[in-house]
């Protein structure tokens, strides 16, 4: 089953180890009403190897729409699978990327 979910997603990382290949996405959410936390909750999710690529460019950390799958985990229980990320509200992301940037100095019009 597929969902619709936001995350802010920190950032993503792949592994190849021995034939098989695979990625990480992290992200967070606050840690609100958890007595037992201070911050944040980081969280690592599951993603296609070939997520990593199609994200270059995008900026990281910010906020992402992403779509997920619903899968069988371990011992039975549910795990979220990322399929795709999307930026949630591109013209609001923080720290964008090198050449994403507008100038800092645009050129005077004539």
């Amino acid at each position: 089953m597929r969902q619709l979910m936001n995350f802010h997603v920190l950032g993503i990382k792949r592994y190849s180890v021995d034939g098989s290949e695979g990625a990480s996405a992290y992200v967070m959410s606050p840690a609100e009403g958890d007595p037992n936390t201070v911050g944040a909750h980081v969280m690592k999710v599951p993603c296609p190897y070939a997520l990593v690529d199609a994200c270059r460019g995008m900026p990281m950390p910010g906020d992402f729409q992403a779509e997920v799958e619903l899968r069988a985990g371990a011992q039975g229980k549910l795990a979220l699978f990322v399929l795709s990320l999307n930026p949630a509200n591109p013209k609001s992301q923080p720290n964008p990327q090198p050449g994403n940037q507008p100038p800092a100095n645009p050129a005077p019009k004539p």
